[in-house]
């Protein structure tokens, strides 16, 4: 079961276990009245990556972010990879100064030490936190749009989505 769960090169939670566990996550959170966040990142300029070193370094990159993410996780959080070079971090019982802080503390830790022979990889995070209401079809679109202006606003950055129905950053 676990391996049908599972993505094949990372060992984190593929695209459609990840978003069964958004559901469930959700549908918890909105049951007890608790915080929820999720962080999405997108390492910049992978293709670069795979095109300088090769898939090979390209795929042993992918597994060492993949263990950073988890290193930083709880037990409770859930890490995913979303496709490609996009992985999902969600954060159960957190609020969006701790989901904030985690993701700034994965990026910088990044961004400071060489990922194996493909040397340094940055990243851009988008975050958002779960409304009171709000289901996961609404939350994820806010966190994709908070990554797009973080790569907009130069990437290596972490930005925060501001709550439904407000433009701008929280």
């Amino acid at each position: 079961m676990r391996q049908a769960r599972t993505d094949a090169l990372t060992g984190l939670a593929h695209h459609g276990a990840f978003h069964d566990c958004l559901a469930d996550e959700m549908a918890r959170a909105e049951r007890y009245g608790h915080v929820l966040s999720v962080a999405v990142l997108d390492l910049d300029h992978f293709k670069s990556v795979n095109d300088r070193h090769g898939r090979a370094a390209g795929d042993r990159a992918l597994r060492e972010v993949a263990r950073r993410m988890v290193g930083p996780a709880r037990g409770i959080d859930i890490t995913g990879r979303l496709g490609g070079e996009e992985f999902g971090w969600l954060m159960p019982q957190t609020g969006i100064d701790g989901a904030r802080a985690a993701a700034e503390r994965l990026r910088v830790s990044m961004a400071r030490d060489p990922v194996g022979d493909v040397g340094r990889l940055t990243a851009s995070i988008g975050i958002a936190e779960r409304a009171p209401g709000e289901d996961g079809a609404s939350l994820m679109p806010r966190a994709d749009r908070a990554l797009y202006r973080a790569k907009g606003e130069g990437r290596d950055r972490s930005v925060v989505a501001p709550p439904p129905g407000q433009r701008g950053v929280a």
